[in-house]
C-alpha cells in the first residue's frame, strides 16, 4: 500500500452521482474510503450535499463490480442472454480492440460509433473522435432523458446550455414540468438551499406538472394539466397577458429582441438594399435598418406599407398569433379551467412589476423578479422545441431575461466569454458555450446536407444536443441515404438498452454492430451485449480533465464568485481498473494517432506556450488538466493557499455584466425565429433524396401547440397517458444499483410504484398496493400502485429508470418499473427540431398477478 494513501486523510473532489458535480471531502483511512461530506468551502454547495453524494462509498466497494477484463464466449446475443464472460489479460482485450480500430480507420472512419454520458470526459472523447476521424456528431452523450428540446432553446435565447432561476431575488417562480430547486435538475444542492432560503423570505412557487412530485407538493400552488399541453397553456397565457391586460416590458422587447423587425407576406424580414432587417422609426415616419434606429424610436406594433407591400411588426404577428389560444378553448385542451388560467395571468403580470428598478453595486437594473422555467416534463415530446419557445416567450414578454430576479442562463456571459452579435443582428452563444461539445448553434444553424453520419445531425441543423437518433440509421441505414453500416460500438456510463427505448428493437440494433466494447463499472443491459468489457475507474478512483463541471452550464449563475471545480483521485483503482479516459489514451498510441489526438487536444482546450502538448510526448489525464489550469485565462502562478483544501479554484466575484447579462449585451433574442423557415426548406430539400419520413411541420417562426405522439393514439382501450417523474435521490439508471439507495426507494411510498390516480383506480376496481400490468401499443410493464390524490386524473406516473434485469444487477433487479418500454423506437415520436424524444405514452391499465418474488418493502 501506498504510504500515502494510507494516512488518515479528507481529499477534497467533486461528487458524480448525478450529472452535476457538487463539491465534497471524502475522507480515506488505512487506504479506503469511510466517509463522504459535504465541500464547505465551495462556494456552490458551501458544504452541503444530497443522498446520493453519501451513498457513494457502497459504489466503490460493491462486490459485483467488474473487476478484470472479460471477453464474450456465447456468440448468441439478446436479452435474457448469458454472455458466458471469461476474464482476459488487459494487454489481449487492448490488442484486439486496437487492431478493429486500426482497421475501421484504414476503411471508413464513420465506422466506429462512441455511445457515452460521462460529461468531464466529453471534450477529451471529441477531440478523440476528431482525431481518429470519425464525426463528432457521431457519438452520442445522452439517451432519451435529458433536455435537448430545453437546451436547445436556451442556446437560442439565453446563449446557455441550461437555465435556473435568480433564486436569490425572485418572487415568484413557475416550474413547468420540471423540480428546478427540489433536488432535482441542474445545480440540484444549490439551487436547493437557495430555494429554502427565498421560501424562507416568502418566494411563491406554482408547479404545473400533471404529477405532486416533490416540488409540486412543497408549493404554494399544483396545477395539474394534461401531459404534453404545456405549450397550449403557455400561448393562453400570452394571450392573456398581450391582449386582454396589455401587460408586457416594451423597453426589453425593442431593445433586446426582434419584436419590431418588420415582416412580409411571406413569414420573411423586410430587408433593405443592404440586406438588414428593416424597422419602423415612428419619429422619421420610415423604415429604416433596425441597428440605425434607437431602440425608443422604433414601432413595437403596426402595419407599415413599404412600396406597396403590407408588412407587420413582429409583435403584431404574436400578438395576433396568440389570439388562437383563449382560455376557454385551451381549457378543453389542458384540463387546467378558464378562470385558473387567467388567475395565474394576473400573478404574472402583477408579481413582474414591470417598469421597476433595483440597484445592486450602484447600478440600476430592471428588476423583475418572476421566472417561469421549464425541463423535460414540458419538451419531452415531438414538439418539444416550440413548447420550450412558447414558455420561453413568457419571460421575454414580461422582460424576466438574465435580470434579477428573473430567469438566469447559465453564464452566457464569463470573465473571458460573451455571446456574438450574429446574423440579423441575434444572439449567437460564445464560441466556449456552443463549442464545449461541438454542438450546433441553434441560431443561425448549421449547414444543411443529406445525412453523411449516423447521427443524422446533418438534418438537425439547431439541435444543441442529444444525438440519440443514430439506432434509426443503424437499423436502416440506407433509408437516410447513407452507405455506412457501424463496424463497431465503444460505450461507457450510458445504459442504451434502458436510456433510449423499446428495449427489443434497440437491442436488434446492437446485434446489428459486430464488435462491441463497453467500459463498465457495474454490468448492465447494454453491457450484456458487449464483445469485451473493460473494467473502468469509480469517479472516485480517477482524474478528470479542468474544469470538472462547465461553468457555461453547471456553475451555478448569478451573483458570487467564480468557480471552477476539479475531480481528483482518492484512491487508486480497484482490482484491474483503469479509467476509460486513460485507456483511450493508450488506444490513440496502440492505433498510431497519439499525435493528432495532442494536437486537437491543443487547438480545442485552447493550450498555449510551454503548456502545448507534445504530439510524440505521452500523457495522462492529470498531466492535460494541468496544462490546461496553466493555460486558463485566470490562472495565476501563485496558487492560493488553499488549491489543496477545496474542491474548486476561485477567481473572485462576479461583476455585475456576468451576473445579469440581460441589461448589457448587444445582440438581441428572438420573439420571432425567422430563420426556422429557412432551415426548414433546406431540411426539406436535403431529405427528398431518402425514403425516410421527416416531418419538418415545426419550423415556424412562432410556436403552436401541437398534439404529442401520445395524444394521436386513436385506439380508445388506451384511455390514460404515462408519463415518467424524478425521484430527488436516484439519478439516471445508476441509482437502484446503490444498496443504500435501493433501499431507500424501496422503502419510499412512490419511488419504485406506479402512481394512479384513486378515483380512476377505483373505476377499474383496482386498489392502492394492487399488482398492475400497463401496457401501450409498443410494450408492457408491470409493477406494484400506489393510489394519489397527487395526480393528474387521465394519468399514470413511473418514477425514473428503474426495473433493471440485467443478471449481475442482482440489487437493481426487481426494483421499480422501465418506464421506457413503453415507447416505440419510431422516428414519428422524435422532434425534428431538437431530437428530443416523446416521453409520454398512451396507456391501459388491468389487474395484474404479482410475482412471488416481487414484494416491495414499505
Amino acid at each position: 500500500m501506498n504510504e500515502t494513501n494510507s494516512v488518515d486523510t479528507w481529499v477534497p473532489t467533486v461528487c458524480y452521482g448525478c450529472y452535476n458535480a457538487c463539491g465534497i471531502r471524502v475522507r480515506r483511512a488505512g487506504g479506503k474510503i469511510v466517509d463522504i461530506e459535504g465541500d464547505p468551502q465551495n462556494p456552490a454547495t458551501l458544504g452541503h450535499f444530497c443522498a446520493k453524494s453519501k451513498a457513494r462509498v457502497f459504489d466503490v466497494y460493491d462486490p459485483t463490480r467488474v473487476l478484470h477484463p472479460l471477453r464474450r464466449r456465447n456468440p448468441e446475443k439478446g436479452i435474457g442472454v448469458d454472455p458466458q464472460w471469461e476474464s482476459i489479460p488487459w494487454e489481449e482485450a487492448l490488442a484486439e480492440i486496437a487492431r478493429r480500430l486500426k482497421q475501421i480507420r484504414a476503411e471508413d472512419p464513420r465506422k466506429l460509433v462512441l455511445a457515452h454520458f460521462d460529461l468531464p470526459v466529453a471534450p477529451l472523447v471529441r477531440a478523440w473522435s476528431t482525431a481518429y476521424g470519425t464525426p463528432h456528431s457521431n457519438w452520442s452523450a445522452a439517451g432519451l432523458f435529458c433536455g435537448m428540446g430545453s437546451h436547445t432553446v436556451n442556446m437560442m435565447i439565453n446563449g446557455s446550455y441550461n437555465d435556473e432561476v435568480d433564486f436569490d431575488l425572485c418572487n415568484h417562480v413557475v416550474l413547468v414540468g420540471t423540480q428546478m430547486g427540489f433536488m432535482v435538475d441542474s445545480n440540484a444542492t444549490a439551487a436547493t438551499r437557495k430555494v429554502a432560503e427565498a421560501r424562507k423570505r416568502g418566494m411563491k412557487v406554482t408547479a404545473i406538472d400533471p404529477v405532486m412530485g416533490t416540488a409540486a407538493s412543497k408549493s404554494d400552488a399544483w396545477i395539474p394539466i394534461r401531459p404534453g399541453t404545456d405549450a397550449a397553456l403557455a400561448l393562453a397565457l400570452l394571450n392573456v397577458l398581450l391582449n386582454e391586460q396589455h401587460t408586457y416590458d416594451t423597453e426589453f422587447l425593442l431593445r433586446r429582441t426582434n419584436a419590431c423587425y418588420l415582416v412580409n407576406a411571406d413569414g420573411l424580414y423586410a430587408r433593405g438594399a443592404d440586406g438588414r432587417p428593416l424597422v419602423w422609426n415612428v419619429n422619421a415616419k420610415r423604415a429604416e435598418p433596425f441597428d440605425a434606429v434607437p431602440w425608443s424610436e422604433a414601432a413595437l406594433e403596426g402595419e407599415y406599407e413599404l412600396e406597396g407591400i403590407k408588412t407587420k411588426t413582429a409583435f403584431t404577428l404574436l400578438c395576433a398569433h396568440v389570439v388562437n389560444y383563449p382560455p376557454e378553448k385551451v381549457a378543453e385542451i389542458t384540463t387546467v379551467p378558464a378562470e385558473r388560467i387567467r388567475a395565474l395571468a394576473q400573478e404574472l403580470a402583477k408579481d413582474a412589476r414591470v417598469g421597476e428598478t433595483i440597484t445592486i453595486d450602484g447600478q440600476a437594473l430592471p428588476f423583475r423578479p418572476v421566472a417561469v422555467i421549464y425541463k423535460m416534463g414540458a419538451v419531452g415530446h415531438k414538439h418539444g422545441f416550440m413548447t420550450g419557445f412558447a414558455i420561453h416567450l413568457l419571460n421575454m414578454v414580461l422582460g424576466s431575461i438574465d435580470v434579477p430576479g428573473g430567469l438566469l442562463g447559465v453564464n452566457p456571459i464569463g470573465p473571458f466569454w460573451e455571446p456574438e452579435i450574429g446574423p440579423d443582428g441575434l444572439l449567437v452563444a460564445a464560441d466556449a458555450v456552443r463549442n464545449l461539445f461541438g454542438y450546433n448553434p441553434p441560431f443561425p444553424g448549421a449547414p444543411v446536407m443529406p445525412p453523411q453520419s449516423l447521427s443524422l445531425q446533418e438534418v438537425l441543423p439547431i439541435a444543441v444536443g442529444g444525438r440519440c437518433l443514430y439506432p434509426f440509421a443503424i437499423e436502416d441505414p440506407a433509408k437516410f441515404g447513407l452507405s455506412i453500416q457501424p463496424e463497431m460500438l465503444i460505450q461507457c456510463r450510458v445504459n442504451l438498452m434502458m436510456s433510449i427505448v423499446d428495449p427489443p428493437r434497440m437491442g436488434e440494433v446492437l446485434k446489428k454492430i459486430p464488435f462491441m466494447v463497453s467500459f463498465a463499472v457495474q454490468l448492465d443491459e447494454t453491457s450484456e451485449f458487449a464483445d469485451i468489457v473493460l473494467p473502468d475507474a469509480h469517479d472516485l478512483e480517477r482524474d478528470d480533465l479542468f474544469p470538472a463541471s462547465h461553468p457555461y452550464a453547471f456553475v451555478a449563475p448569478g451573483q458570487g464568485e467564480w468557480y471552477w471545480t476539479r475531480r481528483q483521485r482518492v484512491v487508486p483503482p480497484a482490482g484491474e481498473c483503469r479509467p476509460w479516459s486513460e485507456v483511450l489514451i493508450d488506444l490513440a498510441h496502440r492505433v498510431e494517432f497519439s499525435d493528432d489526438l495532442y494536437e486537437t487536444c491543443n487547438a480545442l482546450f485552447q493550450l498555449s506556450g510551454e503548456n502545448l502538448l507534445d504530439a510524440h510526448g505521452r500523457y495522462q489525464v492529470a498531466d492535460i488538466a494541468e496544462m490546461q489550469i496553466r493555460s486558463f485565462p485566470l490562472y495565476s502562478q501563485e496558487r492560493s493557499p488553499d488549491w489543496s483544501q477545496t474542491s474548486s479554484c476561485n477567481t473572485g466575484a462576479r461583476s455585475i455584466r456576468e451576473s445579469y447579462p440581460g441589461p448589457f449585451v448587444k445582440p438581441r433574442v428572438p420573439i420571432y425565429a425567422e430563420h426556422l423557415l429557412t432551415k426548414g426548406l433546406e431540411v426539406r430539400a436535403a431529405m427528398a433524396s431518402t425514403s425516410a419520413e421527416w416531418d419538418t411541420t415545426d419550423y415556424r417562426p412562432l410556436p403552436d401547440w401541437l398534439p404529442s405522439a401520445a395524444q394521436e393514439e386513436t385506439d380508445p382501450q388506451f384511455d390514460l397517458y404515462a408519463v415518467p417523474y424524478k425521484s430527488p435521490f436516484l439519478a439516471l439508471s445508476i441509482g437502484p444499483h446503490n444498496p443504500w439507495l435501493d433501499e431507500l426507494a424501496r422503502n419510499h411510498p412512490s419511488a419504485y410504484r406506479i402512481l394512479m390516480n384513486r378515483k380512476a383506480a377505483e373505476r377499474r376496481g383496482i386498489h392502492d398496493g394492487d399488482w398492475i400490468a400497463v401496457q401501450s401499443a409498443a410494450g408492457r410493464v408491470e409493477g406494484e400502485v400506489k393510489l394519489t390524490e397527487g395526480i393528474h386524473p387521465e394519468t399514470v406516473a413511473i418514477g425514473g429508470i428503474h426495473g433493471h434485469w440485467a443478471r449481475a444487477a442482482k440489487i437493481a433487479q426487481g426494483g421499480g418499473v422501465h418506464f421506457n418500454a413503453l415507447l416505440p423506437l419510431n422516428l414519428k415520436i422524435v422532434d425534428k427540431l431538437s431530437s428530443a424524444f416523446d416521453s409520454k405514452a398512451r396507456v391501459k391499465v388491468s389487474s395484474a398477478r404479482r410475482p412471488a418474488e416481487r414484494r416491495l418493502s414499505r
